[in-house]
């Protein structure tokens, strides 16, 4: 209870020490010892001794302790104030419950939205970007003052006339940092005047360097860029493929037994055996003698061939296979070289590839190897220096093949240059 024997009106600021009644205030105060920290307040109402006025009775005034109305003291509202601005609503509920002042996130926006925003009308030097209102449907545009870094105004959308709208009420403005729109740039370039000096920042710039070569290797290249001869094994084998249906593994039989009796007919001849007794003893004709004793493996039964719109891409299709390029890739290619075929057709033939070449370690037959457009973006912008030895090789392969990708490194390198050596005169 307070010790004071008189206190001011709040309207005629009179003095008056005629107490009315009591009546008791329950205020929450920050905690303390990790407890929480009530305060029964026992308060006075006072009789107005000012008759001119038509207040008859206020109640005793607590400056330094809280408002009029109020339920929490001062310091535990700066506490909660600083809480609130510091991260979202829903989020300084859940850490309320540790201060042991449990508050809802609804509260937490109402302490927001009472706090008065003190904007500075006098600027000369702003920023400009854009936020979200619902990701991917609407947004609106965001105006801070680059002195203070504090917003100066949001705007309900990002196009050029609404921007220029705004600029026309603040045409002394002299230095605007923006993103790479284009609507915001045309708003500036037709509303301030020529003196105003528009910046970009570097993450745009190189933003715009990066769109800009992958754009040129679009144009150049479909896919990517293949190398030949990168490693080039002519000696390898094929290990035989293990037979797995009822069919091959009747023709494997069959070609066994072929192969016993080329075998045979050649050990006889070897002999000298005449060619009568031998087809006598192995039960063949003539001809088939002949064609056994030339013969290195067992023949196949006889199948007719049927032509495929897909014989003019073999060679390609099987060098871009053991390449290792995508079967995406490799109908991309084919197709813009006139293939009309489908795509089921592509992948048969892989499939066929894939079987007959199931043991082979590619790393050791590869002959062409394809850098991808992505992977070349990424060697030209990094330093020489920063690059591995392999990555390195790489990019020597890449620039050696054509002059225009060489030329291209080169300026690429250059315009990071200026970032690394921050010469703003190049820009």
């Amino acid at each position: 209870m307070s010790t004071k024997k008189s206190c001011k009106c709040p309207i005629c600021d009179t003095e008056s020490s005629k107490v009315h009644s009591l009546y008791n205030r329950f205020i929450l105060d920050l905690s303390i010892i990790d407890k929480s920290l009530s305060i029964y307040l026992t308060s006075r109402k006072f009789v107005c001794i000012n008759k001119l006025f038509h207040r008859i009775i206020f109640t005793e005034r607590y400056q330094t302790l809280i408002i009029p109305y109020a339920r929490r003291t001062h310091r535990l509202n700066e506490s909660l104030k600083k809480l609130a601005f510091s991260m979202s609503s829903e989020a300084a509920s859940r850490m309320s419950k540790y201060t042991l002042v449990p508050l809802s996130a609804n509260t937490f926006l109402r302490i927001i939205r009472s706090e008065s925003i003190i904007i500075n009308s006098e600027y000369e030097n702003i920023a400009i970007d854009d936020f979200v209102f619902h990701k991917g449907i609407t947004y609106g545009t965001i105006i801070c003052d680059l002195d203070t870094h504090k917003p100066v105004d949001l705007l309900e959308d990002r196009t050029k006339n609404t921007l220029s709208d705004w600029l026309k009420s603040h045409i002394d403005i002299k230095i605007v940092t923006r993103d790479r729109s284009n609507a915001y740039s045309k708003a500036i370039d037709d509303t301030l005047p020529p003196s105003a000096i528009q910046i970009a920042d570097k993450f745009h710039l190189l933003k715009n360097m990066s769109n800009n070569l992958t754009e040129i290797l679009k144009s150049k290249y479909t896919v990517g860029v293949t190398i030949e001869n990168i490693t080039c094994i002519n000696n390898f084998s094929v290990e035989p493929i293990k037979p797995t249906t009822k069919y091959e593994i009747e023709r494997e039989a069959l070609k066994v037994g072929k192969m016993k009796i080329i075998n045979k007919t050649k050990k006889f001849h070897k002999d000298g055996v005449t060619l009568k007794n031998i087809m006598k003893i192995v039960g063949i004709s003539k001809k088939t003698v002949y064609r056994y004793l030339n013969r290195m493996e067992a023949p196949y039964s006889a199948v007719k061939y049927r032509w495929s719109c897909l014989d003019e891409y073999i060679a390609e299709i099987e060098s871009a296979f053991l390449a290792k390029i995508k079967a995406k890739d490799i109908l991309t290619l084919i197709k813009e070289k006139g293939y009309i075929g489908s795509d089921s057709l592509l992948g048969m033939h892989l499939s066929k590839i894939k079987k007959q070449l199931n043991n082979i370690n590619y790393s050791n037959i590869v002959n062409k190897k394809l850098y991808k457009r992505e992977k070349i973006a990424k060697l030209f912008w990094k330093h020489y220096d920063q690059l591995n030895i392999d990555d390195k090789d790489s990019l020597n392969n890449i620039i050696s093949i054509s002059m225009d990708l060489s030329k291209i490194y080169q300026s690429v390198q250059s315009y990071r240059s200026i970032f690394d050596q921050k010469s703003i005169e190049s820009l």
